[in-house]
């Protein structure tokens, strides 16, 4: 029993120092061959934070093919790539005391290495990438031009600037990268501003602006942000009817209180649109909140009337909108777009036909419906301004407009028609097509109504001379056939 526990301790022994031999024997990383090239290339992609943590974990400084996972079933291949970035290098050397420091402050320039400014590609082939080759063994710290970034709409890297040591080891431990790949996020700034469309009828004309919010954003120090709109002067903004409203990281909106989170100022032509320090910290604390892929994005609507007198001149309606965004230590950006709209229209002419010809017909009402099955049930489209059924009377010149449509098929009936003329049982298939809608298009449909029959009222003397004249026909016909019947006796 002695015996077996000598042994049992002895192989414990071994195994100890073999182990130890193990950790104390282990090959040491082998020296970098000063003869090999030395590169850094930069990957530019319009990533989200979920995506490049989950790149991150692949991304260590090799080249990863496009079927690199990114999460939510993408690969890198699936993502947008970003030309025209720029970034520089220079060569750096710790200041005294701070070696081994990640910190890009504390260190200065080497002007053994002469730095430069690049351009991430835009040709097809190598879209998103700058190269450096040749590059003398050492730290390198590479900042990306800010001011241009947020200028082309997307908000720079972080942290900016960063180091990159060349070459650097390997994920393994056991050698040397040589040519490093570096993957950098940028997310859209991009500010976007458009017409709604669902907005649309009459006289009214609706308008998003949309900005990704930059991840920076922040009440403190100099942070700002502000939208100026000057809108075409054939709009008139409407008074109360700014809304922002923004959406978070998991896709869930937030509505701003006006006063609160925002102030409205308004000097014709020109809307301005300012968040306060406490509108800049609800975006900061809560905008890159929450589990999710979106791009926390700021939505600014708002509703103009098109001037009475311009009804007739729709086309390219015109806002010019800029944004001045602020970070903390007060760098200013202001990325800037041009809306555009037309509106397409549907006029009905409507004509009275008479005896002497035809006349212009005024109080016709035409309903204007979304599908043949409710132009036969007299179903109108809700007027989306109005939320009323859509219903328009020719005017005195017999007209009537259905302004502010999109493209598609519209179906028009005639739900009254003016007194002594027949009701239009036939309905009216319309089509608008999307470059009708870009050229601003008014599509005339013309409807001609027939005087109608008016019978006497029963009971009326009028109706007198119609029973004697009837009374005495029937006479006439029976005579006629009490003759005919006594000829053919007489004949037999």
């Amino acid at each position: 029993m002695k015996t077996s526990k000598k042994i049992i301790a002895l192989l414990m022994m071994v195994t100890m120092l073999l182990s130890l031999s193990v950790a104390v024997f282990a090959a040491p990383i082998p020296a970098y061959d000063p003869a090999v090239p030395r590169s850094i290339t930069l990957h530019k992609y319009e990533l989200t934070e979920e995506q490049l943590a989950q790149l991150n974990k692949e991304n260590n400084g090799t080249l990863l093919p496009d079927t690199t996972p990114i999460g939510g079933g993408m690969t890198l291949g699936d993502l947008n790539k970003l030309g025209g970035i720029k970034f520089s290098i220079e060569k750096v050397l710790p200041k005294a005391g701070k070696e081994g420091s990640v910190n890009p402050a504390d260190y200065d320039v080497d002007s053994s290495y002469t730095g430069t400014t690049k351009t991430t590609s835009s040709n097809a082939a190598d879209k998103g990438k700058i190269t450096w080759d040749n590059l003398p063994v050492g730290i390198y710290r590479i900042t990306e031009d800010e001011a241009d970034t947020r200028a082309q709409g997307f908000t720079p890297v972080t942290p900016n600037p960063f180091l990159v040591s060349v070459p650097m080891t390997n994920p393994t431990k056991d050698g040397w990268i040589y040519d490093i790949n570096l993957y950098l996020k940028n997310a859209t700034f991009g500010l976007k501003k458009e017409p709604v469309y669902t907005d649309f009828s009459g006289t009214k004309l609706g308008w998003a602006i949309t900005l990704n919010i930059p991840s920076d954003i922040t009440e403190e120090g100099n942070g700002a942000l502000k939208f100026t709109d000057v809108h075409d002067t054939r709009l008139a903004y409407d008074t109360g009817s700014v809304k922002l409203v923004y959406t978070n990281k998991a896709g869930t909106e937030a509505t701003l209180t006006e006063t609160t989170h925002y102030t409205v100022s308004y000097t014709a032509p020109t809307l301005t649109v300012n968040l306060t320090k406490a509108g800049l910290k609800e975006l900061r604390e809560k905008a890159f909140l929450g589990a999710g892929s979106s791009i926390p994005q700021l939505k600014l609507t708002y509703t103009t009337t098109i001037k009475v007198g311009s009804e007739g001149s729709i086309v390219d309606l015109k806002n010019d909108v800029t944004t001045e965004y602020k970070n903390k230590d007060g760098s200013t950006f202001t990325p800037g777009t041009t809306g555009k709209t037309n509106v397409a229209a549907i006029q009905i002419v409507k004509y009275g036909r008479t005896d002497s010809g035809d006349v212009l017909l005024p109080g016709a009402k035409f309903a204007i419906c979304d599908s043949l099955a409710n132009a036969q049930s007299k179903t109108p489209m809700t007027n989306p301004i109005t939320n009323l059924p859509w219903i328009e009377t020719t005017n005195a010149s017999g007209i009537a407009n259905f302004k502010g449509l999109n493209k598609g098929t519209y179906f028009l009936v005639e739900t009254e028609a003016p007194a002594g003329y027949n009701l239009l049982t036939e309905i009216i298939q319309v089509t608008i097509t999307e470059d009708e809608v870009k050229l601003a298009t008014v599509k005339t449909e013309t409807i001609v109504n027939f005087k109608g029959f008016t019978l006497p009222v029963t009971g009326g003397s009028g109706t007198l001379w119609f029973t004697l004249i009837g009374l005495a026909l029937i006479g006439v016909a029976c005579g006629v056939y009490f003759v005919y019947k006594r000829k053919q006796r007489h004949a037999s």
